[in-house]
């Protein structure tokens, strides 16, 4: 390898990590929220996710990285799939195969 190439090298390694570390401070806003959900049921969800969406539009509006439509996509993604297991723990697949649908409703 020659030092040009080296250098080339390390200055990518720099910059990313650069980015990665700015990132990394953006994220941690979602922390708490994220936290919550985690461990919230169906029911508690709702009162979440507005705080939780304004700390990802902030982070949409402040974070280069982010103010990119794919991005921040994958980030509402991964937000909605969350909900989405939160929910799935909640349901009794066997109670709604056997009609009782009201139940897996509440």
């Amino acid at each position: 390898m020659k030092v040009k190439d080296f250098n080339k090298y390390a200055n990518e390694i720099e910059k990313e990590a650069k980015e990665a570390e700015e990132n990394l401070g953006y994220l941690k806003h979602l922390t708490e929220p994220c936290q919550r959900l985690s461990e919230a049921n169906p029911v508690e969800i709702p009162e979440i996710i507005p705080d939780l969406l304004i700390r990802i539009r902030m982070i949409w509006d402040k974070c280069p990285y982010y103010q990119n439509k794919e991005r921040i996509c994958n980030l509402l993604k991964r937000v909605s799939n969350e909900i989405i297991k939160r929910c799935i723990a909640n349901i009794n697949v066997k109670d709604m195969f056997e009609g009782d649908v009201e139940n897996c409703m509440e």
